[in-house]
């Protein structure tokens, strides 16, 4: 279901941050469920489908919104507004 995908997606971001960052799986996981604006990854809690599939659409809003920032490395955008957010 849409649940399962939502993460997936998720899990998806964290693998190319790690790669990207060279950091840990567990710190990418935590940072890319920030970026989704969850406190951390263990704190993600999907309702119903209904609540995944919106999820899902705020995940895509977000990619894009990145895109259209850094269209060359939309992952490294999205880490830096994380990054802003971490010392505000």
């Amino acid at each position: 279901g849409a649940a399962q995908i939502y993460i997936e997606m998720l899990k998806q971001e964290a693998r190319k941050l790690k790669r990207m960052l060279a950091i840990t799986h567990h710190e990418a996981l935590n940072i890319v469920a920030q970026t989704a604006d969850w406190n951390n990854w263990k704190a993600i809690k999907i309702e119903d489908e209904m609540h995944a599939r919106n999820l899902i659409n705020h995940l895509n809003w977000l990619k894009q919104s990145a895109r259209e920032h850094n269209p060359d490395n939309p992952l490294l955008w999205e880490y830096k507004r994380w990054q802003m957010r971490q010392t505000h």
